[in-house]
């Protein structure tokens, strides 16, 4: 039987931070943090361990109430209450649950179908944690502007030409053994993958020497 562990609420300076916590966290990803906090609320995620005193989980959450709530962490002075879910764990254990919390191994993955169903639904929110730069890499039909097509268009020029230089410097050669295809929406990849039979890794990459193999049958089937 799976137990549930207690919603308590306590004063932050009960809540020690683990020193260990190997979780790091981009500037983008905390921006994102912060808006959904600001918009959203806190909607759990804090795990705090009573035996140790210690956030197990939570880490980027608390310091974004902390810095909210103007608490001083050293002096405890604007001291707040904040609910957490209150577990009892040594010390072993405390720090497995700390690892596994964030651990992408342990985690579940989108179907992209019914992802892609749902992010038209909500009309391709940000507050989804998806960036535009995240949806036009992976939707292609996000619903960005003409100005942030334009503008995404450019970063990946730029970003190409910066490649390619560093190509040129080391080698003195531009070309490289792959291409990128970016279709219009999720039906012209569709029909150009049921076309050709072409198999993909994680929905993205293909073995361009099948890809070859297949294109090749299919003109000698057209051509008897």
């Amino acid at each position: 039987m799976i137990k549930q562990n207690e919603p308590v609420k306590i004063k932050r300076s009960q809540i020690s931070l683990a020193g260990y916590n190997p979780r790091k966290i981009t500037p983008e990803a905390k921006r994102k943090l912060k808006e959904n906090l600001t918009k959203m609320g806190l909607m759990g995620g804090l795990v705090w361990n009573e035996r140790t005193g210690n956030l197990v989980s939570g880490h980027q959450r608390i310091s974004l109430l902390d810095a909210d709530n103007k608490y001083d962490p050293k002096t405890k002075e604007n001291d707040y209450d904040v609910f957490v879910t209150k577990v009892n764990l040594d010390e072993k254990e405390e720090k497995a649950q700390n690892i596994f919390f964030n651990n992408q191994s342990a985690m579940g993955f989108f179907d992209e179908d019914k992802l892609h169903e749902i992010m038209v639904d909500i009309q391709f929110t940000e507050m989804s944690g998806f960036s535009k730069k995240n949806q036009i890499s992976m939707f292609a039909d996000s619903s960005l502007t003409d100005e942030e097509y334009a503008k995404i268009a450019e970063q990946v020029e730029n970003t190409t030409k910066s490649l390619k230089k560093m190509h040129q410097d080391t080698t003195n050669e531009v070309d490289a053994n792959y291409i990128v295809l970016v279709f219009k929406n999720r039906g012209d990849k569709a029909t150009l993958i049921d076309n050709l039979g072409i198999t993909l890794d994680n929905g993205r990459f293909a073995n361009a020497h099948e890809f070859l193999e297949e294109l090749y049958n299919s003109y000698a089937e057209n051509a008897e």
